[in-house]
């Protein structure tokens, strides 16, 4: 292990080396506790940002800048995470996005995850319902299909106050909409809950 010690008003450095496992066992769960304090900061510096900032909206490009928005509205969610999505969207989501492997993390926080998708997939069927096994004592991701074939896009919406839309533009590239807006939240939450509550009665009418 090696230390280097860069003074202040001194441009010489000092490097210091030991081969000590008990000093190198030490400095590393020094740095382990840093390392785990850094990361809620930087979600509660995020969530003072989306607190601070009402009435935002901004457009978001790109897979990788989606994807990282997806991930920071994701670590800020405290209570209810709902999605609507065509099931292309969907396969996006999870899959090329990696959010599949987040979904286990995010109900071990006690999170509320309900995903309303568009068709019977039964690929998707099997990917939740493995979640869901594996975690028996959490509550389980709740999951229901529409009809509403129309739909091209995917609609994300964090603790009723963040919501993110994400679908193609007039050019074919991948966009992202974000707002806080609480009208423009709340119009996509009775629509959701519309589209949920009609795939539960159709559910509920074809198990009798």
């Amino acid at each position: 292990m090696a230390f280097i010690i860069n003074k202040q008003n001194d441009e010489s450095v000092q490097t210091y080396f030991s081969n000590s496992r008990t000093l190198a066992d030490q400095q590393m769960k020094i740095f382990e506790e840093l390392w785990n304090m850094a990361i809620p900061f930087a979600i509660r510096k995020k969530e003072l940002e989306y607190e601070n900032k009402k009435d935002t909206k901004r457009i978001t490009r790109d897979s990788e800048n989606i994807q990282r928005e997806i991930e920071v509205l994701t670590l800020t969610c405290k209570k209810d995470l709902t999605i609507l999505s065509s099931n292309n969207f969907l396969c996006l989501l999870l899959n090329k996005f990696c959010f599949i492997k987040s979904l286990p993390s995010i109900l071990q926080r006690g999170i509320s995850i309900k995903i309303l998708a568009i068709n019977v997939d039964e690929y998707l069927l099997k990917q939740i319902a493995s979640i869901n096994e594996s975690l028996q004592s959490i509550k389980p991701i709740q999951l229901g299909f529409a009809n509403k074939r129309d739909l091209n896009e995917m609609i994300m919406i964090f603790d009723d106050k963040h919501l993110l839309r994400v679908n193609y533009n007039q050019d074919n590239l991948l966009i992202a909409v974000f707002s806080n807006q609480e009208h423009a939240v709340l119009v996509q939450q009775l629509m959701v809950e519309k589209y949920w509550n009609e795939a539960k009665s159709l559910e509920v009418m074809n198990n009798n």
